[in-house]
Protein backbone atom coordinates (compact mmCIF):
# COMPACT_ATOMS: atom_id res chain seq x y z
CA UNK A 1 0.00 0.00 0.00
CA UNK A 2 1.10 3.78 -0.52
CA UNK A 3 1.97 5.51 2.11
CA UNK A 4 0.59 8.69 3.06
CA UNK A 5 2.72 11.69 2.81
CA UNK A 6 2.16 13.90 5.64
CA UNK A 7 4.31 17.21 6.66
CA UNK A 8 6.44 16.60 9.45
CA UNK A 9 4.18 19.60 11.13
CA UNK A 10 0.98 17.06 10.56
CA UNK A 11 3.12 13.89 12.25
CA UNK A 12 3.78 16.41 15.27
CA UNK A 13 0.18 17.17 15.81
CA UNK A 14 -1.08 13.61 15.31
CA UNK A 15 1.89 12.29 17.63
CA UNK A 16 1.43 14.83 20.30
CA UNK A 17 -2.71 14.29 20.44
CA UNK A 18 -2.56 10.59 20.86
CA UNK A 19 0.33 10.75 22.99
CA UNK A 20 -0.23 13.95 25.06
CA UNK A 21 -3.38 16.02 24.72
CA UNK A 22 -5.40 15.45 27.79
CA UNK A 23 -9.00 15.37 24.78
CA UNK A 24 -7.08 12.67 23.20
CA UNK A 25 -4.39 11.00 24.47
CA UNK A 26 -5.10 6.74 23.21
CA UNK A 27 -8.03 7.93 21.96
CA UNK A 28 -7.95 8.00 18.07
CA UNK A 29 -11.68 7.55 17.46
CA UNK A 30 -12.20 10.78 19.49
CA UNK A 31 -9.42 12.67 17.47
CA UNK A 32 -10.68 11.45 14.07
CA UNK A 33 -14.91 12.25 15.73
CA UNK A 34 -13.41 15.84 16.10
CA UNK A 35 -11.47 16.31 13.06
CA UNK A 36 -14.00 15.47 10.68
CA UNK A 37 -16.81 17.65 12.91
CA UNK A 38 -17.46 21.25 10.99
CA UNK A 39 -16.99 23.14 13.45
CA UNK A 40 -13.78 22.05 14.90
CA UNK A 41 -10.69 24.69 14.56
CA UNK A 42 -7.87 22.80 15.96
CA UNK A 43 -4.88 25.55 17.35
CA UNK A 44 -1.15 26.04 18.72
CA UNK A 45 0.26 21.87 18.66
CA UNK A 46 -3.00 20.37 16.46
CA UNK A 47 -2.89 23.32 14.16
CA UNK A 48 -1.69 21.56 11.54
CA UNK A 49 -4.30 19.22 11.66
CA UNK A 50 -7.05 21.41 10.32
CA UNK A 51 -5.54 21.11 6.61
CA UNK A 52 -5.06 17.44 6.98
CA UNK A 53 -7.64 15.50 4.79
CA UNK A 54 -9.79 13.03 6.90
CA UNK A 55 -9.61 10.20 4.25
CA UNK A 56 -5.59 10.55 4.87
CA UNK A 57 -6.00 11.23 8.53
CA UNK A 58 -8.03 8.02 8.77
CA UNK A 59 -5.47 5.99 7.14
CA UNK A 60 -2.96 7.01 9.67
CA UNK A 61 -5.02 6.22 12.56
CA UNK A 62 -6.40 3.32 12.01
CA UNK A 63 -3.61 1.52 9.25
CA UNK A 64 -0.46 0.82 11.04
CA UNK A 65 2.96 2.42 9.81
CA UNK A 66 0.62 3.77 7.24
CA UNK A 67 2.43 7.24 6.52
CA UNK A 68 5.82 8.79 6.03
CA UNK A 69 7.21 12.30 6.35
CA UNK A 70 7.91 14.68 3.38
CA UNK A 71 11.97 15.91 3.85
CA UNK A 72 12.19 19.28 5.02
CA UNK A 73 12.51 21.50 2.13
CA UNK A 74 14.75 25.00 2.23
CA UNK A 75 14.76 27.14 -0.07
CA UNK A 76 18.66 26.50 -2.65
CA UNK A 77 16.93 22.60 -2.73
CA UNK A 78 15.76 20.93 -5.88
CA UNK A 79 12.29 19.59 -5.50
CA UNK A 80 9.60 17.60 -7.76
CA UNK A 81 6.12 18.13 -7.95
CA UNK A 82 3.52 16.40 -10.53
CA UNK A 83 2.90 18.80 -13.45
CA UNK A 84 -0.50 16.55 -14.49
CA UNK A 85 -1.20 14.03 -16.65
CA UNK A 86 -1.58 15.88 -19.71
CA UNK A 87 1.27 18.04 -19.31
CA UNK A 88 5.34 17.39 -20.77
CA UNK A 89 7.04 16.59 -19.17
CA UNK A 90 4.53 15.52 -16.30
CA UNK A 91 7.15 15.46 -13.25
CA UNK A 92 9.26 18.58 -13.22
CA UNK A 93 11.72 19.30 -11.34
CA UNK A 94 13.13 22.99 -10.07
CA UNK A 95 14.92 24.96 -7.62
CA UNK A 96 13.17 26.15 -4.82
CA UNK A 97 13.23 29.96 -4.53
CA UNK A 98 11.30 30.62 -1.56
CA UNK A 99 8.44 28.81 1.12
CA UNK A 100 5.72 30.59 2.31
CA UNK A 101 3.55 28.89 5.07
CA UNK A 102 1.67 26.31 2.54
CA UNK A 103 3.38 27.06 -0.76
CA UNK A 104 6.58 26.54 -2.58
CA UNK A 105 7.89 28.66 -4.78
CA UNK A 106 9.90 28.23 -7.98
CA UNK A 107 11.31 29.87 -10.31
CA UNK A 108 9.01 31.71 -13.39
CA UNK A 109 6.82 32.58 -10.67
CA UNK A 110 5.25 28.81 -10.60
CA UNK A 111 4.16 27.91 -7.13
CA UNK A 112 2.48 24.64 -5.65
CA UNK A 113 0.95 23.91 -2.55
CA UNK A 114 4.05 22.32 -0.03
CA UNK A 115 1.96 18.54 0.30
CA UNK A 116 2.30 18.38 -3.61
CA UNK A 117 6.07 18.49 -3.73
CA UNK A 118 8.72 16.76 -2.93
CA UNK A 119 12.61 16.94 -2.46
CA UNK A 120 14.16 15.18 -5.42
CA UNK A 121 16.15 12.32 -6.03
CA UNK A 122 19.53 12.69 -6.51
CA UNK A 123 19.38 11.43 -10.28
CA UNK A 124 16.13 13.95 -10.75
CA UNK A 125 18.47 16.59 -9.30
CA UNK A 126 21.22 15.95 -11.83
CA UNK A 127 19.06 15.69 -14.49
CA UNK A 128 17.32 19.01 -13.88
CA UNK A 129 20.61 21.04 -13.00
CA UNK A 130 22.19 19.73 -16.42
CA UNK A 131 18.75 20.91 -18.27
CA UNK A 132 19.65 24.31 -16.46
CA UNK A 133 23.67 24.79 -17.67
CA UNK A 134 22.33 23.81 -21.28
CA UNK A 135 19.83 26.39 -20.96
CA UNK A 136 22.24 29.09 -20.12
CA UNK A 137 25.04 28.29 -22.77
CA UNK A 138 22.14 28.48 -25.12
CA UNK A 139 22.23 25.15 -26.37
CA UNK A 140 20.18 21.56 -26.89
CA UNK A 141 21.40 19.57 -23.87
CA UNK A 142 24.44 17.23 -25.11
CA UNK A 143 25.52 19.98 -27.91
CA UNK A 144 28.77 20.48 -28.65
CA UNK A 145 30.40 22.41 -31.12
CA UNK A 146 33.79 23.05 -32.92
CA UNK A 147 36.53 24.11 -30.65
CA UNK A 148 34.81 23.70 -27.44
CA UNK A 149 37.29 22.96 -25.02
CA UNK A 150 35.60 19.92 -22.61
CA UNK A 151 36.81 17.23 -20.25
CA UNK A 152 36.01 13.78 -20.12
CA UNK A 153 34.77 11.62 -17.12
CA UNK A 154 38.48 9.99 -17.67
CA UNK A 155 39.69 13.52 -16.32
CA UNK A 156 41.38 14.24 -19.98
CA UNK A 157 40.85 18.05 -21.26
CA UNK A 158 40.55 18.21 -25.12
CA UNK A 159 39.41 20.23 -28.17
CA UNK A 160 35.95 19.52 -29.97
CA UNK A 161 36.99 18.65 -33.82
CA UNK A 162 34.10 18.50 -36.25
CA UNK A 163 36.45 17.76 -39.26
CA UNK A 164 36.59 14.49 -37.84
CA UNK A 165 33.03 13.73 -37.05
CA UNK A 166 32.80 11.39 -39.62
CA UNK A 167 35.40 8.40 -37.76
CA UNK A 168 33.09 8.21 -34.95
CA UNK A 169 29.56 6.90 -34.44
CA UNK A 170 26.29 8.47 -33.59
CA UNK A 171 25.75 10.96 -30.18
CA UNK A 172 29.64 10.54 -29.98
CA UNK A 173 32.02 13.26 -30.18
CA UNK A 174 35.61 13.69 -31.85
CA UNK A 175 37.70 15.44 -29.19
CA UNK A 176 41.36 15.76 -29.50
CA UNK A 177 42.92 15.36 -25.87
CA UNK A 178 45.79 17.38 -24.90
CA UNK A 179 48.03 14.97 -23.37
CA UNK A 180 48.83 13.64 -26.41
CA UNK A 181 47.09 14.79 -29.58
CA UNK A 182 45.12 11.77 -30.32
CA UNK A 183 41.84 11.40 -31.49
CA UNK A 184 39.19 9.99 -29.31
CA UNK A 185 35.42 9.35 -29.94
CA UNK A 186 33.68 10.15 -26.64
CA UNK A 187 29.96 9.45 -25.68
CA UNK A 188 27.98 12.35 -25.11
CA UNK A 189 27.64 12.03 -21.39
CA UNK A 190 30.78 11.43 -20.89
CA UNK A 191 31.54 15.14 -21.63
CA UNK A 192 31.44 18.26 -19.91
CA UNK A 193 31.78 21.60 -21.63
CA UNK A 194 34.31 23.62 -20.38
CA UNK A 195 34.70 26.67 -22.41
CA UNK A 196 32.99 27.46 -25.64
CA UNK A 197 35.11 28.78 -28.16
CA UNK A 198 33.82 32.36 -28.15
CA UNK A 199 34.73 32.31 -24.51
CA UNK A 200 38.40 31.00 -24.87
CA UNK A 201 41.05 33.55 -24.55
CA UNK A 202 43.33 32.00 -27.19
CA UNK A 203 40.92 32.38 -29.85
Amino acid sequence: MEKIQLTQEQADAIEFALSESEDFKDNPDRLFRECIASHVNFHNELYALNKLDVVKLAKVLYAPNSYEVIPQLKVGDWATYDNGPYSYPRYVTRQVNEIDDDLVYFDEDRCMPIGQVRLASQEEAAGAKKIQFWDRVGRKEDEYKHDDLVITDAGDYGFIDMSEEDICAMNRYPVILLKNGSIACVPADELRLVVKPEDRLDK
